[in-house]
């Protein structure tokens, strides 16, 4: 990991027409983040909702996190870059319902709440035919994501739209070298790309050598999908700090074996049926 580009600071991704906070407002937004408000345990970030706002504050240098883990700041920004990026791409190529940006500073960002449930929280509480109906919005929402144009195709094929461009995707594989940063891009190619990913994700490239690049979220945790209160339908897509462009969507989804880590294999098929244009570039 190279670092964040110190020409590009963070407030310089917010998108234009976000509604504004001024600085008591946000210093107040702040002051009401205690543990009553977390939205879960800490991972990364401290996650707040006061009011109808998500407040999402770094870990600074050495703090841990629920399980004693320290992150790099300069990460953590990254992160939030891209997450700023990916959704102002989002909010305008495509339907994809996610929550807006409020607010960015240099160790906080501010974001709309989505009212509902994530998915994985309500997961048995919902019908079949409700399932099947959740499984058929995504899919339309995957399909509109992987015909988003790239915007930056002279920069890096595969990567993603913090200020460096490198992949953010940690998998964090039990047993093996962390050395995902070592190998995380950008990458010029697809075929630059499929030459890393045994160093990346500790597999063999299933996906052919001549496949476009797309984007895609590269997190589709049931955690990351808010229901309607009623449990019907998709209120919003959460957390886009790990989106960017890749030529193997479906196969960064199946991993080694997430499904069967988060029990729920009636999610295995989800991209079933989603068709990458090979109208795109290829990189």
């Amino acid at each position: 990991m190279s670092g964040p580009n110190p020409d590009a600071r963070i407030v310089d991704w917010i998108t234009i027409g976000c509604p504004s906070i001024n600085r008591p407002a946000m210093d107040g937004l702040l002051q009401a983040c205690c543990e009553e408000t977390k939205l879960h345990p800490t991972l990364r970030r401290h996650i707040h909702r006061v009011d109808n706002f998500v407040v999402k504050v770094r870990l600074r240098q050495g703090e841990p996190d629920i399980y004693g883990n320290t992150y790099d700041p300069g990460l953590l920004q990254l992160q939030d870059e891209n997450a700023i990026a990916a959704t102002k791409l989002v909010k305008k190529q495509t339907s994809v319902p996610i929550p807006g940006l409020v607010h960015a500073d240099d160790n906080f960002t501010v974001w709309e709440y989505i009212d509902g449930f994530p998915l994985d929280e309500v997961w048995t509480k919902i019908s079949s035919s409700q399932l099947l109906s959740i499984k058929f919005q995504l899919r339309e929402f995957i399909a509109q994501l992987w015909t988003i144009p790239h915007p930056l195709p002279e920069k890096f094929a595969v990567g993603t739209l913090c200020s460096t461009h490198e992949l953010l995707n940690d998998p964090f594989i039990p047993g093996c070298p962390r050395n995902f940063y070592e190998f995380n891009g950008p990458f010029k190619t697809v075929e630059e790309y499929r030459g890393n990913v045994r160093e990346l994700y500790g597999r063999e490239p299933r996906f052919p050598p001549d496949s476009p690049s797309v984007f895609d979220h590269m997190d589709w945790h049931p955690s990351n999908i808010i229901l309607h209160p009623n449990l019907d339908a998709v209120a919003g897509i959460i957390d886009w700090e790990m989106a960017g462009f890749i030529p193997d969507p479906k196969d960064m989804y199946m991993g080694d074996d997430p499904i069967e880590e988060w029990s729920r294999p009636e999610l295995a098929d989800l991209f079933d049926g989603i068709q990458i244009s090979k109208s795109l570039s290829k990189g």
